[in-house]
């Protein structure tokens, strides 16, 4: 998790990368399979007026490969009880089966950080939040 008063930086994103990829060289270590990226961007402003996209730059949204979240996207899930889209968010949909009694649970949920973000932007978009720019 990072925060940023205003727009964060591409190299927040780098970090967790990076993170990730030198995980598996410690000794001892044990293995990651990926991260999440979840930022608290935009703190100065009040939640609904901060923008749901913290980045917008299509060359590097279309080169992520892990989840980049924010505070707000994933408070509106919890607050929903939208448990089926926190699990696609954090852990992708095809790594953790939803609990039996879990009946918003879809087998059809996004995997990638581009379709996690429009699956969270739809609560930012119902309760009144902005969207990116």
């Amino acid at each position: 998790m990072k925060s940023a008063s205003g727009a964060p930086g591409e190299r927040l994103y780098s970090d967790l990368v990076r993170h990730v990829a030198g995980a598996d060289t410690s000794p001892g270590a044990e293995r990651i399979d990926g991260g999440a990226l979840i930022l608290n961007h935009e703190h100065k402003k009040e939640p609904l007026d901060r923008t749901s996209d913290p980045y917008t730059r299509p060359e590097f949204l279309a080169a992520q490969t892990h989840p980049v979240l924010t505070t707000l996207q994933l408070f509106l899930a919890w607050r929903d009880s939208d448990w089926a889209a926190v699990r696609a968010a954090l852990f992708g949909a095809a790594l953790l089966a939803p609990p039996a009694e879990d009946s918003t649970a879809t087998t059809s949920q996004p995997t990638s950080g581009a379709g996690v973000r429009r699956s969270l932007d739809r609560a930012v978009a119902a309760a009144g939040g902005s969207g990116g720019a």
